[in-house]
């Protein structure tokens, strides 16, 4: 999103694969399946899961990073929004499971590089 306001482009998909094909491209990939997930991860499944909602339930933890999450890329309750909060379950359990951030961090990155190859090409 904030490579699509800098340039004045929007976020829907159209609008990532007009960018790819610039000389933003490199950016937007480096943003989608490298810096993103790794930011993500850590502030989500690092900061709020492995750190604030620590003394919580753990599956309580997992459930509240997961709509958390899911609320943050989707403004409201929607199909896209339930998408997404189904996908980050399952990075907050591998989090919580393995206790290894990179762990998640590489399943996001992973799930993000194949919905990039299967959207955009």
């Amino acid at each position: 999103m904030l490579i699509g306001n800098i340039v004045n482009v929007g976020n829907t998909d159209d609008d990532l694969i007009r960018l790819l094909h610039t000389q933003l491209g490199a950016i937007v990939f480096f943003t989608l399946v490298i810096s993103g997930p790794i930011f993500e991860s850590m502030l989500f499944q690092g900061s709020l899961q492995g750190g604030i909602f620590k003394k919580l339930n753990p599956w309580l933890a997992v459930l509240l990073t997961s709509l958390l999450f899911a609320f943050a890329h989707g403004n409201m309750l929607s199909w896209a929004t339930l998408q997404i909060f189904f996908t980050v379950l399952s990075y907050s359990l591998v989090y919580l499971i393995t206790k290894d951030i990179k762990m998640a961090i590489f399943c996001h990155g992973l799930l993000n590089l194949i919905i990039w190859i299967f959207r955009f090409f």
